[in-house]
């Protein structure tokens, strides 16, 4: 959880207003995350309704909207977001992933990227 919240942090020294999705809002983590961000004047929380919660499109909707998208969905939905994201042809959005759908995954970085050289 830490983790999640010093990437955002590190990604709004550079903007005023930074709109963040929460997918996956109503389960443990996002309630966590939601709530840990909800109070910062520098953060724009992008919420789906509920009953839009599921519907496929209106998450790439609101995937295309943010500029971080937090994932707090069980591993397989993780790896469909981050697909959908990549095919959009979307690269200035950037994509925090709370499950372990990517840990050991070479081509993503897990822990600190703002500690590796390559990864600022």
């Amino acid at each position: 959880m830490q983790l999640v919240l010093t990437l955002i942090a590190v990604q709004l020294a550079t903007t005023c207003a930074f709109n963040v999705y929460i997918d996956g809002s109503a389960g443990t983590t996002g309630l966590q995350v939601r709530d840990r961000l909800s109070g910062r004047k520098d953060v724009n929380i992008i919420s789906i309704p509920d009953e839009l919660r599921k519907d496929e499109s209106a998450r790439k909707e609101y995937m295309e909207k943010a500029d971080a998208v937090v994932l707090c969905l069980p591993d397989d939905a993780s790896i469909q977001a981050n697909d959908w994201l990549n095919e959009s042809g979307n690269d200035s959005t950037v994509l925090i992933d709370a499950s372990t759908a990517f840990r050991v995954d070479p081509t993503f970085t897990y822990g600190f990227p703002e500690l590796c050289k390559e990864q600022k």
